[in-house]
């Protein structure tokens, strides 16, 4: 015969999964038998009931456990989630205006330091984004590593939460923690659309990250947004900004081999023999990583030849035989073959 505790976890473990299930009947049964309504579901992120109805949608479910008294700033979760939180991330606005009806703590922040407002703008839930602002949520709130809501829909590429936020005057040049605005993580994930968007309400397209040194459009080119970086370029980004290590958006892609960008950024003038901290230029980067046709951009636009040098020895092992072989026999190279057979012994260049 079970014991009065194993009875009391069996109907705790029958009201979760009832409030898992939208089962609005079982509920208020299970409850009358004297179900915990605040029981942890230690098999699921430690949600309570009230927990696993927002998470479902089960606004009805929601209403019952509120009147019989659950707790609605529950953040006992393994991520320190409250139910407002858990109905934000799966977008359930009915759920989330009904939690803020009943006091729902808008400004709740979780494990990471993220406010609801954060969770659905990450989420590209813009329905809730907007009751959460009509509500007074924290438009402007720093989560972990210095992220504001409009970071996370920026990351994301959330065209119309980012709209929002920036029609209730988010601050468009917020810098994270490594001092990166919204501008910043739209380029470095690829969204032209919220690009378009952050540059039509005056984001600072040439804005450097104090720590890195890195503008919008080094994390477009390194990342290969070809559309990218066009946008910003239209709206006068610096062609030839440099970072810490000094490095050019066209340094940048070239390192990762990305044709048409190196294409597009000479078409815009970028400086073709701009050399880094290391005193690299673009077709010492190309040549390293045996990119073909971008070492045939390059000397094709005229990329200065006397460059590859000694510089170019120490890389030969890794080159790919192809581009070696296109620069020896465009007869770029003839004055230091010598050096190359002396000095990368194991590598076989032959004529084409």
């Amino acid at each position: 015969m079970a014991s009065k505790r194993e009875q009391q976890q069996e109907l705790n473990d029958a009201l979760v999964r009832a409030a898992e299930q939208g089962s609005l009947a079982d509920i208020q049964s299970l409850l009358d038998q004297r179900a915990a309504i605040n029981a942890l579901d230690i098999n699921s992120m430690n949600y309570t009931p009230l927990h696993h109805a927002s998470s479902r949608g089960h606004h009805q479910c929601i209403e019952l456990l509120l009147d019989r008294r659950a707790d609605i700033h529950n953040a006992r979760t393994f991520l320190r989630h409250t139910p407002l939180h858990v109905a934000s991330m799966h977008g359930h606005r009915q759920c989330v205006e009904l939690l803020l009806d009943r006091r729902a703590a808008t400004n709740a922040r979780d494990h990471h330091k993220r406010t609801a407002l954060h969770v659905a703008s990450s989420r590209g839930h813009h329905q809730c984004v907007e009751l959460l602002l009509d509500r007074n949520a924290n438009i402007n709130a720093l989560r972990s590593e210095d992220c504001t809501p409009l970071h996370d829909a920026s990351m994301a590429g959330h065209y119309q939460c980012i709209q929002l936020l920036l029609d209730r005057r988010a601050d468009i040049n917020a810098r994270s923690w490594v001092t990166r605005t919204a501008l910043y993580h739209a380029s470095l994930n690829g969204h032209p659309q919220c690009i378009e968007l952050l540059l039509d309400r005056h984001a600072d397209v040439n804005g450097h990250s104090s720590k890195t040194c890195f503008a919008p459009i080094h994390d477009a080119a390194r990342h290969g947004h070809h559309q990218c970086i066009e946008l910003l370029l239209d709206r006068h980004a610096d062609v030839n900004a440099r970072n810490a290590n000094d490095n050019t958006p066209l340094l940048l892609t070239s390192r990762y081999g990305n044709h048409q960008c190196i294409e597009l950024l000479l078409d815009r003038h970028a400086e073709i023999d701009a050399c880094n901290s290391d005193k690299d230029t673009p077709l010492h980067l190309v040549s390293m990583g045996g990119y073909y046709q971008c070492v045939k951009i390059l000397l094709d636009r005229c990329a200065d030849k006397s460059s590859i040098n000694v510089r170019l020895i120490r890389y030969v092992s890794h080159t790919q035989l192809e581009s070696i072989n296109n620069l020896l026999t465009r007869r770029y190279l003839i004055r230091t073959t010598a050096a190359l057979l002396i000095n990368a012994p194991r590598t076989r260049l032959l004529p084409k």
